[in-house]
Parts: C-alpha cells; structure tokens; sequence
C-alpha cells in the first residue's frame, strides 16, 4: 500500500483542499514513477466541505507522463467521473457527470473564484459529458453536451424550473470556431447579454412555450487579429413569435464594415417579437413603449455596406404607442426596397393613423424602389375629418440607413377648425384649416416643413412659418415655428370663450416660438387691432376685468361710479404683448406708460369710453396659464 498526505493543498487563493489523504491498496514508488492504480481520497474543501472518491494516477517523475482520474465513490446521483492526461507537452481531459446539485457545483465556483457570489436560490441538477485536448503547439479542442434539470437561481440572470440542454464544440487557434445548438424545454429564464443602453443594461426574458421548445443554433468563426466575424450560421426558433436566420461577414471597428449580411424573419408576430425580442433594447428610445399586434414576415441583404435588397411583409399589423404619439391600425401589404437599378413595386394600405391628437382615415399607397430610393407613384388622398391630405410626391432616399430622408409635397384641403379643436380637445373655434405642405422633409429624427401652413380662423387667417420638430417621435420633441395672425375678428373669437365679448379686429405675431415636451419656453408675441381697424370697437365689462388680469393688475375707469353697471364700453385700440423666457412672462400693451403700459386705450365711436392701464412688468407663466384655465371654465355673466 502507498499512502500521501498533505496538510493542505492550495489551487487558488480563494480554493484549498486540507487534510487531504489518498490511500492506495495497489501503489508502486520506483526510481522513475510514482503509481497509484486504485485508491481512495478524502480532504476538506476551504476546511468546510468533505470531498471523498476513488482515484487512480500514474506520474512519470521526469515529468514527461502523467495521467489522474477521480470519480464518485458510488454510481447514482451525484455521480462524476473526471480524467486528465499529460504526454509530450499535449494534453487530453474528461468530465462526465449525472444529476449533480446545481447549488454544490455554485458552491465549489465561487470557492474556486469562477463564479460571482451574487447568486442566490440556486437548486435544480445538471448532466454533463465533455472532452477536451490542447498543447503547447495544438489548439485548443474542447466538445460536450450540458444539461439543467428543473433549475433555479436569482442574479444578473435568472431562471425557474429550468429544463435546458446543449451541445457544443469549440476550436480555439489562430481562427476560432464555435457551435452551439442549445433548446430551452420548459421554465422561465433572463439573461443579460452584458450591453449597457440609455445608462441600464437590458435582458431577454424567454419562458418555454407549449407549441415546443425555444432553440438557438450558432455556428461562427472569429479571427482575433483581423477582428472579422464570420456567422456561417445562427437561427433562432421561437414557436408562436418567429424564426430567425441569419448569417453575416463583419469586420468589427469603430463603424462596423459589413462584408456581407442575409437575415430572413418568418411566422413573426408583431407583438411577441416587441415585447420579448425588441422592446429590452429600446427602453428610454422613442420607441421604447410600444402595443404591437398582426404578423410580420422580413429578409434583408447587404453586400460591402451597401443594401442590396429590404423586403416587409405586414398583415393586419396594429402599432400604438403608450405615450399617446402615434399608432397605425389594419397596416397590410408588402414593402420592398431594392438597392440596384431595376425598380421593384410595392403597396402598403392601412385602416388608420394618428399623430399625437391627429387622427387620420384608411389610406393606401403604391411604390416604387430603384437605387435603395424609394418613391410613391399612387397615393390615396388621406381623410383628415371631413377634409382631406393631398399628396403630390413623397420620396425616401437613403431607405435603412441612419441618414435616411423623407420628403413630402402636398396640401390640405378645408377642415373644420370646429371639428379639428374638438378632436384635439381645444376650445371649439370657428374657420377652416388649409395649405400647401412644401418642402417638408424628415431626417435624423428632424421634422423640417420650409413653406407655410395657412389657417382661415374667426374670418382672419393664422399663418405658420419656418416650422420644425426636433425628435419628433421622442421623450422631448422641440418645435420652433413663427406664426403670423391678420384679420381675426375679435367677435367671432370672443364667443367661444367665457373671457367677455370684444368686437374689433386682431393682427400679430408669434416671433421665436420653442416648445419643449409641447410646453412653450420661448416666444416674443404681440396681439392688437390695427390702427386703421374698420371694425366696431366695443368691449364688455368682463372682458375689461379679464385683460386687467392679463395685464398683472389693472386700473380703469369702472372701479367706482355708476359706470360699473354698463354692459358695454368703447375703446380706442386693444394690444397685449408677451416675451416668454425663464418661465415668465414680460408684458407689454398698445403704449408705454410711465406706470406701466396701456391695454386698452380711450377712444371709440360712442361713449362711456374706458381706458385700462396694466401696472405688472411680469407675471409666472404657469399662474398665468392657471388663470387662462379659470377664466376659460367660468361662464361669462353681465353685473
């Protein structure tokens, strides 16, 4: 018999085996070997755990052989076996192991330092068989199959009650080469690819469904000193949301050069593959709160960085957006965008549309795709309540690119303002929205319109110029536009509002308007009726109270005095002016006034005539807004 002893025997600085004993029944110590033909082994795993096996080693003391065995005492549950090899620098190992506790290997992982410690709840076995071999001058081979058993464990990555397995095989030279073919059978799991987006890092939960399993076929090369990555293969098979294939040629670098790229997306559904697929990775975009539902069916190729070829096929796709921006209904038809010279033909038809509080009818467009350009060559004109959008050209360049451009020339024929605010959940107005859609282009998330949309409100005309949405789409969209009011009859806008009746005629401008997140930041604006103003100029006493208000506190002649019980006055000339910055508002009237400024000058066919003077500088937007509300909600008494 031959029997070893250690005090302690240190892998690691966080792993160690103490009192570690091996006693051999058939052992031999010769001048040139040591040998150990059947034995047994006990030690003290980090002086906590009791490790016992049969072991078995044979050590060539020049170092030149060497083999090492261990396995499980006795067959059954928690059964391993391992085996190691040494000869000539080359070396060849085997591990083969039946229901192991997951929480023993986690245990040994972290003692060893190959695990995290972060890892709580773990519970469930694995089986495991795997061969590899390597050397000083032989690549490193390494091939197996894993599977989990009902398993469990709460960290970075999780899973519940799951059922897994895999296979594997790994060359790693000068070229390295991966395959794995892995099946997800029943259980829930999150995994975290490690990638961190908008400050988080996202993860895909998949949960095994009842059509079959989830599997995932990669087969890739790597070439460390090129950095290129050849994907021969990867599908990915999600029964009831898709199937992915997918095979590329990449040099990765600061802009990735795609040598080659084929993917084809089947049996897609829309809002599987958002929820599960796409919406981890677009949290804290503008498309980042999505319902998604239809099917969707895809294939892209690209050749030297260059699209070659883009095809869509939707059925009955519906797309909303939580935040209330967009969402498109009944969308079916194909999409294709071809990047050579021959034009290939498309059709896209939809039940509905909206943008924000814009809600559009069905509409239906035919295309065209030459050149990775694409044009429309039909359009259906797009209701829009009881008028209408009307397309004289629209064209996307650039199509799947970063830099990818919309343009868009057209008009809109009268809409009922009446209709159109009570839509968007404005004070009802009076008058017809129209215009020419010019120069309207959308790129890099920019919405540019260079002509102008004109606006038949209250027998006058609004006119919107130098218009533009930055992000549009996202968290915080910024509009900045000028807008131009002339011929509004003061009458007709009064009406619709409990503010007072005013009858004469309003012109002005709105210089420099910024919204943010649709709230206004800046503007320079000034409301008046002009000086030559054909027009009665009469005014009620609410409305002199009104504008008072607006004015940061007012003084006039109805203070006092029997004048206070006339329902009506005369005035000269109406203005309020408003520069919005930092959050308030700087005010100015008709006239500057030692005091203040004037809001209403003396003047007017009859009599009594009144004055009013606004004695506040400045007043805080949102108190004026506060107070825009109430005067709006009360109803307009005479007293």
């Amino acid at each position: 018999s031959l029997i070893l002893t250690a005090a302690s025997v240190r892998m690691s600085e966080d792993l160690s085996l103490d009192d570690v004993r091996v006693r051999c029944t058939e052992g031999a110590l010769k001048a040139s070997i040591v040998q150990c033909a059947h034995g047994s082994l006990s030690a003290s795993l980090n002086g906590e755990r009791t490790v016992t096996a049969r072991a078995s080693f044979f050590y060539e003391l020049g170092g030149r052989r060497a083999e090492m065995s261990v396995e499980s005492e006795q067959p059954g549950p928690d059964a391993l076996k391992a085996q190691i090899k040494f000869e000539d620098a080359h070396w060849s190992a085997e591990l083969h192991a039946r229901a192991m506790p997951l929480e023993a290997v986690h245990a040994l992982s972290i003692a060893a330092g190959l695990a995290p410690g972060e890892y709580s709840g773990v519970s469930g076995t694995f089986d495991v068989d795997v061969w590899a071999r390597g050397g000083a001058d032989t690549p490193l081979h390494a091939e197996g199959e894993v599977r989990l058993h009902d398993a469990g464990f709460l960290g970075p990555d999780s899973a519940e009650h799951l059922t897994a397995g895999a296979t594997f095989r790994i060359d790693l030279g000068e070229q390295w080469q991966v395959f794995f073919n892995g099946s997800l059978e029943k259980g829930l799991v999150y995994v975290e690819p490690g990638l961190e987006m908008n400050g988080f890092r996202p993860g895909v939960a998949l949960e095994a469904p009842a059509a079959g399993p989830i599997s995932i076929l990669v087969d890739a090369g790597w070439t460390p000193a090129a950095r290129r990555l050849r994907l021969q293969m990867l599908d990915i098979t999600h029964p009831g949301t898709g199937a992915l294939r997918l095979r590329a040629d990449v040099i990765r670098g600061e802009q990735p050069d795609i040598r080659s790229l084929d993917a084809t997306l089947t049996q897609g559904d829309a809002g599987r593959l958002y929820t599960t697929w796409l919406q981890p990775f677009l949290i804290g975009t503008r498309f980042g709160a999505l319902e998604a539902a239809g099917r969707v069916d895809a294939g892209v190729s690209i050749r030297d960085n260059e699209l070659r070829s883009l095809t869509v096929g939707l059925r009955d796709v519906h797309t909303y957006d939580s935040n209330n921006r967009f969402y498109i209904a009944g969308l079916d038809g194909d999409l294709r965008v071809h990047g050579g010279p021959d034009a290939v033909d498309s059709t896209l038809r939809w039940a509905g549309l909206g943008v924000y509080k814009l809600q559009f009818g069905a509409g239906e467009i035919d295309l065209t795709s030459s050149n990775a350009d694409v044009r429309v060559t039909r359009w259906v004109d797009l209701p829009l309540l009881d008028g209408s959008v009307k397309i004289d050209s629209l064209s996307v360049t650039k199509a799947g690119r970063k830099d990818m451009r919309v343009e868009l020339d057209g008009s809109i024929t009268p809409v009922s303002m009446a209709n159109l605010t009570q839509q968007i959940g404005w004070p009802v107005m009076s008058g017809t929205l129209s215009g020419r859609i010019a120069g309207f282009s959308y790129q890099y998330g920019r919405l540019q319109v260079d002509g102008s949309i004109d606006i038949d409100l209250f027998d006058g005309q609004v006119t919107v110029s130098n218009l533009s949405v930055d992000d549009l789409f996202g968290l915080v969209p910024e509009l900045h536009a000028d807008v131009r009011l002339d011929g509004i009859d003061l009458a007709l806008l009064t009406d619709r509002f409990s503010f007072g009746s005013i009858e004469g005629t309003l012109d002005g401008y709105v210089n420099g308007l910024e919204l943010q997140a649709w709230q206004p930041v800046y503007f320079d604006a000034k409301l008046q009726t002009p000086e030559d103003d054909d027009r009665p100029h009469r005014i009620s006493q609410r409305a002199v109270d009104n504008l008072g208000y607006l004015g940061g506190g007012a003084t006039s002649a109805l203070s006092s005095g029997f004048l206070k019980f006339l329902p009506s006055y005369s005035y000269g000339r109406l203005g309020v002016g408003c520069r919005l910055y930092n959050g308030a508002c700087e005010m100015s009237g008709v006239a500057a006034t030692p005091g203040g400024f004037l809001i209403l000058t003396r003047g007017g066919a009859l009599p009594p005539w009144i004055e009013v003077k606004g004695t506040g500088k400045s007043i805080e937007w949102n108190t004026l807004i506060e107070g825009l509300k109430s005067i709006a909600s009360n109803p307009a008494q005479i007293r």
